[in-house]
């Protein structure tokens, strides 16, 4: 999906069949619409889009033109489409739209396009879906708009009034999550959880639709509830299970434990709201109480891992940098393995670090160890490296005064893109221009920071 800035106005449009031609419906309110629906007693469909949208562009192309699309949609529901953003063409039409747009994107929250609104024919909102899907999943979602039992607006509703069954607040929290409405998918799904999944046994708990569920809903986990109990009890049975779903998911439970063990026995010491307590915090003291609490093996890792996170977040560069050489020559960077579900590998972490110094820190030591972290990404991230990682380290030798040996580095990461554009059949790389302008700062003496 794509990110609207501003939502500014709205284009009603009607036609016979979801096509690439619109027929302008010449109405100036929402009443007219709701009236026509009323008449030919369909739903109505709003189909979200922007002029610059890619995606939006794609659904009118694959997708709208479809025959069984058409079919299926125009015989239930009234289409018209919505233009999200504004040009400098829009006709008097367009423009007699704008307030109602805005109390639109106001109300129903479209922060992304293309988005669809699915209205009854009385003009009541009912359900909505996000982003590009194929022909199945849009006729799949025209169903669903359809279904008062799977109507998003239909079961918040229901919610509100405290009259939803447990296997609809399951429904309801997952869809708040799919549409990014946090705040009640976290409200949902905490209810769902205290009065059905918190009663339980273990065993019943422990089923693949409920583990998914908390993975979905991590933050609602703590050390005295059941989910816990059985990730730290039964951790083989539980990552075994998690298994079937991602390989990355090997040590499913285990992580889980050290979410929950920061959160509670980590985080209280360090933080008050986004402000360090303190920029020395006694970690053998917090420490000593997780492995009381727990196990060694839990604490270690949990706190070295609480140390890097928090030396990053008050921008503590040798603290950081220090302890992150120290993970790397203790737990050596994996390389991508696709049978095991880790398509990245640890390139793709080393780099975000070795960026994260060259765009904050001046220290020649430091940047010296983020350099090691950089050519170690290509190393591991071999044999076709990603060409970001070639233009991480230019930049990081440009910072240390290799002039020459950064040029040359810069210009391996334009070379990589355009071999790697060609590929793909285009005949620039991702990157092309702004590595280029980087290339002529580079020889031109100027800061690349």
């Amino acid at each position: 999906m794509n990110k609207i800035p501003v939502i500014i106005l709205l284009l009603l449009v009607t036609c016979k069949a979801f096509t690439q031609e619109w027929t302008a419906l010449q109405t100036t309110n929402w009443e007219s619409v709701v009236s026509l629906a009323k008449s030919q007693n369909k739903m109505i469909l709003l189909d979200c889009f922007a002029t610059w949208c890619i995606p939006c562009k794609q659904m009118e192309k694959e997708v709208f033109s479809a025959q069984q699309v058409q079919r299926f949609f125009h015989e239930k529901f009234l289409l018209v489409k919505i233009q999200m953003d504004t040009t400098a063409h829009d006709d008097p039409l367009v423009r007699s739209w704008y307030s109602f747009a805005h109390s639109i994107q106001q109300q129903y929250k479209i922060d992304n396009v293309p988005a669809y609104l699915f209205f009854n024919a009385d003009g009541k909102i009912v359900h909505k879906g996000l982003g590009y899907m194929n022909e199945q999943d849009f006729i799949l979602l025209g169903n669903q708009a359809l279904n008062p039992d799977e109507q998003y607006f239909t079961l918040l509703e229901a919610y509100q009034e405290n009259s939803l069954q447990p296997e609809a607040l399951q429904k309801l929290a997952i869809q708040a999550l799919h549409f990014d409405d946090g705040e009640t998918a976290l409200a949902v799904a905490r209810e769902y959880k205290q009065k059905y999944l918190d009663e339980l046994p273990p065993d019943a708990i422990c089923k693949i639709d409920n583990l998914q569920f908390i993975t979905d809903f991590y933050q609602l986990i703590h050390s005295q509830d059941p989910f816990f109990k059985l990730f730290y009890n039964q951790p083989q049975r539980v990552n075994q299970i998690m298994t079937t779903i991602s390989p990355l998911h090997a040590n499913y439970a285990e992580n889980r434990i050290k979410y929950v063990i920061n959160k509670e026995e980590v985080e209280p010491q360090l933080w008050k709201g986004d402000q360090p307590l303190t920029r020395s915090p006694n970690w053998a003291k917090i420490k000593r109480k997780i492995i009381h609490d727990y196990n060694r093996e839990y604490a270690d890792a949990v706190i070295q891992e609480a140390q890097l996170k928090f030396y990053r977040r008050i921008e503590d560069w040798r603290k950081y940098s220090g302890l992150k050489d120290e993970r790397i020559k203790k737990v050596p960077p994996k390389t991508k393995n696709e049978e095991d579900g880790n398509w990245m590998g640890d390139a793709w972490d080393l780099n975000v670090a070795a960026w994260d110094m060259f765009q904050h820190c001046s220290d020649k030591k430091v940047l010296r160890r983020a350099l090691g972290w950089s050519n170690l990404s290509i190393v591991i991230d071999a044999p076709d490296p990603n060409v970001q990682f070639y233009d991480t380290k230019a930049n990081l030798l440009y910072k240390l005064g290799k002039v020459k040996e950064a040029i040359l580095c810069e210009q391996k990461a334009i070379t990589e893109g355009i071999i790697n554009a060609k590929k793909r059949g285009i005949d620039k790389g991702d990157f092309y221009d702004e590595y280029n302008e980087i290339l002529k700062k580079m020889k031109s003496g100027e800061p690349t920071w």
